[in-house]
């Protein structure tokens, strides 16, 4: 997810030292693209169109558009919250990647089982998690609560691409 990483650290950039383009970034306008994006993002997860990379890329830039052009309202205006929640996702994204998706060829055949299992538990269901992220950003008096479902969509990003960058021989254990 390029996108998504170099957008945290724009974003952590912009807000951190007060750039011009901070009235942009948390403007309506940041607003309706984050929406689009989400929109769009779901329709091709739907058609499963593109790559899985660039649909939840795609998705998880779209919610962060929409968060920090409403979120900042409800915090004083050199909160950290908004300085260090992008970084915290783009840092997160970037270990997930190399810690897990690029080593995705080491997994050995019982993990790569319970992986399966584990992806294809509705609990875990892509969908629910869209939903639990776009419900977490209605959610302003719960600060905690969006950082925390956008953690579990990472994560089911890197469990969509590990299982998807196995084998289909691989895959029938």
């Amino acid at each position: 997810m390029p996108f998504f990483i170099c957008l945290n650290l724009i974003i952590s950039f912009i807000v951190q030292t007060h750039y011009w383009l901070e009235s942009i970034l948390m403007s309506v306008w940041s607003e309706y693209l984050g929406v689009t994006c989400i929109i769009i993002s779901i329709l091709l997860m739907l058609a499963q169109k593109l790559t899985i990379s660039n649909r939840y890329d795609l998705f998880c830039s779209g919610v962060l558009l929409v968060w920090i052009s409403t979120w900042p309202p409800f915090f004083n205006p050199d909160s950290p919250v908004i300085f260090f929640y992008p970084l915290f996702f783009c840092f997160m994204t970037v270990l997930i990647n190399f810690l897990f998706i690029q080593q995705a060829s080491k997994i050995d055949s019982l993990t790569l089982s319970y992986l399966i299992k584990f992806n294809n538990n509705l609990f875990f269901h892509t969908g629910v998690i869209i939903a639990a992220v776009i419900y977490s950003l209605t959610q302003t008096d719960n600060y905690r609560l969006f950082p925390n479902i956008m953690a579990i969509m990472i994560l089911k990003f890197a469990l969509v691409s590990i299982v998807n960058s196995i084998p289909e021989k691989d895959l029938s254990l």
